[in-house]
This record gives C-alpha cells, structure tokens and sequence, in this order.
C-alpha cells in the first residue's frame, strides 16, 4: 500500500513538472538567455547608478560636515602642575555659547559663570563679552594666581576661536573689577 501512494504521488509530481517545465509564454518570442541578459544589464545598470547616487551623497554630506566643522583651540589649566594647557576640539558650531560650554566642560569656569551678551567687531578685530556676577564672583573668590589663570584662559580661548585681537570683559554692562585689578580696557592674548 505505500509502495502504491509513493509511486502515485512520484507520477503526480512528474506531470506537474512536465507541465510547468513544457509551457512557454506566448507574449515572449525572445530567448530566455536573452531575457536573462537584459534583465541583468538593468539590474546592474540600476545598481552602478544606486551605488553612484550614494557615493555622491555621502561626498555631499562629508563635505557639509567638513565645512560646518570647525577645530577650536581651548586653554584649561592643568590640575597637576597648574600651567596653562591647550586641547583642539572639533566642533559642529563655531558660536560664542559653544565655546563658552566648553570652558565649562574643562573646568575653566564653573556652571554658575554666565555670559550677558558678546560682539565681535570684524573690522577692529575685537570682542566684547559681557558676563554676569555669577563668572565676576568666582573669579573674585580665587587668588591672585587663580584670577590671571582662568581670565587668561577666556581670553585667548575667545580670541583664538575668534581671530580677534583684543577682548573687553565687562560685568553687567560695568567695568569687570577683580580682587586684585580693574580690566577697564582691551586686553590681548596672553
């Protein structure tokens, strides 16, 4: 009895191949290798134009980032041996608040320091940066070392991320005042 339901269902499975195998499409008059070959050339034409549209998109885009990324030179302090240091940071944004946060980031300034307004002067090649009592009284809170060591690191940070020549700090639109000195005027790098 299953030597029969075998041979039946090997017979089934044979007219159903000869069958499927045996029909041609009457709408096709072309050779199969034929249809083969021009299917494929439009496959990989499709491909190559897929893979060129993607090269150039990813050539755009690393482009774009090239032009939007900027390398900022900032000044910390070093905590071991308290001399000024200096670290390049890849940016996406040259901005006066994302140089202002990455001072904090290094320790610089503290999270309470904040900054009023700045203005850039191009033509003079000045800055104007304005900060609230926050930035003037952790600066007063420090030594005389201390004060020079973070002004001088806002300083040249500022001016080097901004190619500018001088800064004027003032605090609350007032003439900044440390505990040691009075920065009525421009200062340059130093």
């Amino acid at each position: 009895m299953y030597k029969r339901k075998l041979f039946y269902a090997m017979c089934c499975l044979t007219v159903v191949l000869a069958i499927g195998c045996g029909k041609k499409d009457s709408t096709d008059t072309k050779n199969p290798e034929q249809v083969e070959s021009q299917d494929t050339t439009k496959t990989d034409d499709k491909n190559k134009s897929d893979t060129k549209n993607d090269t150039e998109k990813k050539d755009d885009k690393k482009e774009e980032s090239e032009k939007t990324k900027s390398v900022m030179k900032i000044y910390s302090i070093n905590m071991d041996s308290g001399e000024i240091q200096t670290e390049d940071v890849e940016t996406d944004s040259l901005n006066e608040e994302k140089v202002w946060s990455l001072l904090q980031e290094k320790s610089v300034i503290t999270s309470e320091c904040g900054m009023n307004s700045f203005k850039v002067n191009e033509e003079e090649k000045t800055i104007d940066l304005d900060v609230d009592e926050g930035f003037g009284n952790y600066i007063r809170s420090m030594g005389t070392t201390g004060e020079t060591e973070v002004l001088a690191c806002v300083v040249n940070t500022y001016l080097d991320s901004f190619q500018c020549e001088k800064i004027k700090i003032t605090e609350a639109g007032r003439t900044f005042e440390t505990s040691g000195a009075v920065l009525a005027g421009y200062m340059t790098k130093q």
